[in-house]
């Protein structure tokens, strides 16, 4: 396993906690009263003067692929022969399209290479496995419909998309299609394990937005009575046996931190190429930021699907 530590300087940390003591971003985030509310939220975090917007230069187009609602972002003079499949973060519950569109488009334009979001359903109208069937029935569009090659493909998710990320190299194992893999899989800031186990829940709490009550309220509205201990659900629990490269970025104040690690280290242990970016003092989410470190750790994530990505030929 090879690990990079990316150091903040002290105006990444000043944005940062300014960011964290901003009263109206704590209210967003922490929204609980309802779920219209809570979605209204998370759309209204994705437009604050704080966070990044679509830079100049990137298309971005609406489609819908495998009756999935998706968004190309295409930046100008990209490589169409290769592409990102992105996933958006918000928890299962809150997430949307818009959430990181500006994410997205940078990875785009960092890349050089289109970028394919998917919009995929949300809970509690759509609980576990309706997420990861999006994923899964977009995933198999564009290898067997639009014949993209396997190999020219890479998957990159954030916090809930990471864990959809992931468990697209999970769904492939257990149908023992691992010659259907990505290049690579890229997890930003990834909810790993559903059970909310993990040791910097609690080492982190005071440092991160991501809370424990916040967490098991969208975990028990995505589960719905399912197991957090089915890989699909908690990819921690795979064995990754056999799994393409792993890139794993995350901030060292997250709360999802030793989830994070401890499957990196699993990953590794089974013989999987991982790669683990950790992020000086940076909360969960912290890539929505507009501030260098937080596109340094997106700039980073998109040369390293580009390295893997052989190009569809």
């Amino acid at each position: 396993m090879h690990i990079r530590y990316f150091a903040g300087d002290e105006a990444d940390r000043r944005f940062v906690a300014a960011a964290l003591a901003d009263e109206a971003y704590q209210q967003n985030y922490h929204e609980r009263s309802n779920l219209e509310a809570m979605r209204r939220s998370a759309l209204a975090i994705a437009t604050s003067s704080m966070v990044r917007q679509v830079p100049a230069g990137v298309s971005v187009t609406s489609a819908t692929i495998a009756g999935v609602p998706c968004e190309w972002l295409i930046a100008e003079g990209a490589d169409m022969s290769r592409l990102i499949v992105y996933l958006h973060g918000g928890g299962f519950v809150r997430g949307h399209l818009a959430l990181q569109r500006a994410n997205a488009a940078l990875i785009a334009q960092a890349a050089g290479t289109p970028v394919l979001a998917i919009g995929y359903r949300q809970a509690p109208e759509h609980p576990f496995p309706a997420a990861m069937d999006d994923v899964v029935a977009v995933h198999a569009h564009l290898l067997e419909s639009e014949g993209w090659p396997p190999g020219a493909l890479t998957v990159v998710g954030e916090s809930s998309g990471g864990c959809l990320a992931l468990g697209l190299a999970v769904h492939l194992a257990e149908l023992g299609a691992l010659d259907r893999q990505p290049a690579g899989i890229g997890a930003v800031s990834p909810m790993v394990d559903l059970s909310l186990s993990g040791a910097s829940w609690h080492y982190n709490a005071r440092r991160d937005v991501a809370d424990l009550d916040t967490g098991r309220r969208l975990v028990d509205m995505y589960l719905a009575g399912a197991s957090a201990s089915l890989p699909r659900a908690s990819p921690v629990r795979h064995d990754f046996v056999g799994c393409c490269p792993v890139l794993i970025s995350a901030g060292s104040h997250e709360t999802m931190l030793s989830d994070a690690e401890f499957l990196a280290r699993k990953a590794a242990d089974a013989g999987t190429d991982v790669e683990l970016h950790v992020h000086e003092a940076m909360p969960h989410g912290f890539t929505r930021f507009d501030t260098p470190i937080a596109r340094e750790a997106l700039v980073a994530v998109a040369h390293w699907c580009a390295m893997r990505s052989r190009g569809r030929r």
